[in-house]
């Protein structure tokens, strides 16, 4: 299975540190998003279920073996020993169990 390395899909991310609800934020993780998915959570019921339920089932610990099953190297060093995650390890966590559901193909 081809696994995508997100730390080198998300490195503009990075640059804000923990400022994620400023609106240049919020447009560049909608690209990379849009890149990664063809797709971004919209304000809908649906998004909303997901993304509660990927809090209660899945959460920050169990995020990364979650996301290497579905091919998805969510660490900041892709590959190698540690698990420091992309700051935006839910964002992606959410995608992929979206797409569990068929929410996005």
């Amino acid at each position: 299975m081809t696994v995508i390395a997100i730390a080198d899909r998300v490195r503009e991310l990075e640059r804000f540190g923990t400022d994620r609800f400023c609106s240049e934020y919020e447009a560049a993780l909608e690209s990379v998003l849009m890149n990664l998915f063809a797709a971004c959570p919209d304000a809908g019921d649906a998004w909303e279920e997901v993304a509660e339920d990927f809090d209660a089932t899945v959460g920050r610990d169990r995020v990364l073996g979650f996301c290497l099953e579905r091919g998805f190297d969510i660490r900041k060093t892709p590959g190698g020993p540690g698990d420091e995650l992309v700051g935006c390890w839910r964002d992606i966590g959410i995608m992929l169990l979206a797409r569990d559901r068929g929410l996005i193909s």
